[in-house]
């Protein structure tokens, strides 16, 4: 149904043209207490008595529906407010809606408008016609004008804005939200900017997933423009994460399987840098016990890729006795869980490293002391063993440990990856400068 709202005020001749033009099923008036009179009652005009404006209109003659909403003449908040629940209610229904904004004080039609710019499927209009003062349109040359993309525009660009804010803040799920509204928005004569707009929005869609730690769903959406410049970079470095993680999951299975001779895995560590980086996005969005938790798992995550790069490899999750040194088995033998595994977490695992004389376990002794030192304010967080949130120095303080760490141990056990070289997920800047025709 086509739902005309119109503001009132104290010139019925608007609102009569517009109802006209419109030929609503269903009319709402926004006015003030004053000006409802006019509505439905016979009013003066400057030398005549003038009929109601539904009879004006021929509102019960054509069917035409009717509701009276009345608001303060000169409170633009009340307006605004209860406009944008007249138009929510009836987009919601499915209704066409038509908003003019002609009539009413200023502070009914800007209230009126400013709710209607809210709501890119409605079409705004407003009856102009000649002046002869700043006061009125002179009677007999009204006209309609109907803004369609004008106002689709300046929802798009409010819409931008919200955007840039949510980029920065590294929040994939609400910018993709945004861009979903404002596909609806883009005039059919505008096919460069529906395309770019849609090429962001799998872009935005992929980081959201790979937030999530889904990497194979964000791989599958951002193969589409894999070849495209702006995207090649993230692609490969998310391959190579998604990669690693399948090598990790598959030598694990065959060390359980008890495969002979299983192949180690390559010495790189893109999933360990990979959770470093969502860290640091953690930490932009204030989420610091979130951000420490990350970097605690990548800090033994990276000793697990070190003893599974080893050959032969040691499983982390279980132990192999026959791989340790004989001076070393009755230490271990005593580790044994209740499944009869012997499992090494994050200290275990650097422990291991140093006590097999690997590089990395010496780059261990030389920061264990810092390590476990920072490392204890995790220990403290709502997500470990304590019910102390963290904060941005604590944040701080871990990251500048272990950043280092990563960094010395990368050189010390000469991976054939740098974290350095492993880079954060396109920041504002570098969006706005790919795609200069949305922003």
């Amino acid at each position: 149904m086509k739902v005309l709202i119109v503001t009132v005020g104290g010139s019925d001749v608007p609102v009569v043209k517009a109802i006209r033009d419109t030929k609503p099923g269903k009319v709402i008036f926004i006015c003030s207490e004053d000006s409802a009179k006019v509505i439905e009652n016979e009013h003066k005009a400057v030398d005549k008595d003038l009929p109601p404006i539904i009879e004006q209109a021929e509102i019960k003659n054509n069917n035409i529906s009717y509701e009276i909403f009345i608001v303060p003449a000169d409170n633009i908040f009340v307006c605004m407010e209860t406009a944008s629940k007249i138009i929510e209610t009836n987009i919601n229904e499915g209704n066409q809606v038509f908003v003019d904004y002609t009539g009413g004080t200023k502070s009914m039609s800007a209230g009126l408008v400013a709710a209607a710019l809210e709501f890119p499927d409605c079409t705004l209009r407003i009856v102009a016609g000649v002046r002869e003062n700043l006061i009125k349109v002179k009677d007999g040359t009204e006209r309609s004008k109907i803004y369609g993309q004008e106002s689709n525009i300046a929802y798009f660009k409010r819409q931008i804005k919200i955007l840039v804010e949510l980029i920065e803040k590294h929040d994939y799920q609400g910018g993709e939200e945004v861009l979903n509204q404002l596909l609806a928005t883009i005039p059919l004569n505008d096919p460069e900017l529906e395309q770019n707009v849609t090429k962001l929005l799998t872009i935005i869609r992929a980081l959201m997933l790979w937030d999530k730690f889904l990497y194979e769903d964000a791989r599958r959406i951002l193969a589409s423009y894999k070849e495209d410049v702006f995207v090649a970079n993230l692609y490969n470095n998310l391959s190579m994460v998604a990669a690693q993680l399948k090598n990790i999951e598959d030598l694990k299975r065959y060390l359980e399987q008890g495969v002979d001779q299983p192949k180690p895995i390559p010495q790189m560590y893109y999933p360990v840098y990979d959770l470093l980086r969502n860290a640091e996005r953690k930490a932009i969005r204030r989420d610091y016990d979130d951000a420490i938790a990350r970097i605690y798992r990548a800090l033994e995550m990276y000793s697990q890729i070190t003893l599974l790069s080893l050959k032969p490899p040691i499983n982390p999750d279980n132990v192999q006795l026959e791989l340790i040194p004989e001076e070393l088995k009755n230490y271990y033998s005593g580790k044994l869980d209740q499944d009869g595994k012997i499992k090494v977490a994050l200290k275990d695992g650097y422990d291991l490293l140093a006590k097999l004389k690997h590089p990395i376990g010496k780059v261990w002794e030389a920061y264990e002391n810092k390590l476990l030192n920072v490392l204890t304010k995790r220990n403290y967080s709502f997500l470990a063993h304590g019910i102390q949130p963290l904060s941005e120095n604590d944040y701080n303080a871990v990251k500048e440990i272990v950043w280092n760490f990563i960094d010395e141990c990368d050189k010390a056990g000469k991976a054939k990856s740098k974290f350095n070289n492993f880079e954060q997920f396109p920041g504002i800047d570098e969006i706005k400068g790919y795609f200069k025709n949305i922003f």
